[in-house]
């Protein structure tokens, strides 16, 4: 998330979570299943979105 500059709050509202959940499943020494793979899509959501609307800036 740092790396790609993802807030938990941009995060937290692309999983439809609350940012305390999310910051919970983060954290939690046994997440729920699937959390880690779902948190990843995410990511990569957010991730290509913001490069397609980079992609028309020049």
């Amino acid at each position: 998330m740092h790396l790609n500059g993802i807030t938990g709050k941009a995060l937290a509202a692309e999983l439809g979570w609350n940012a305390k959940y999310l910051s919970q499943v983060l954290n939690s020494p046994d997440p729920p299943k699937g959390a880690q793979q779902k948190i990843r899509t995410a990511i990569d959501n957010i991730i290509q979105r913001r490069s397609a609307a980079g992609c028309g800036e020049s």
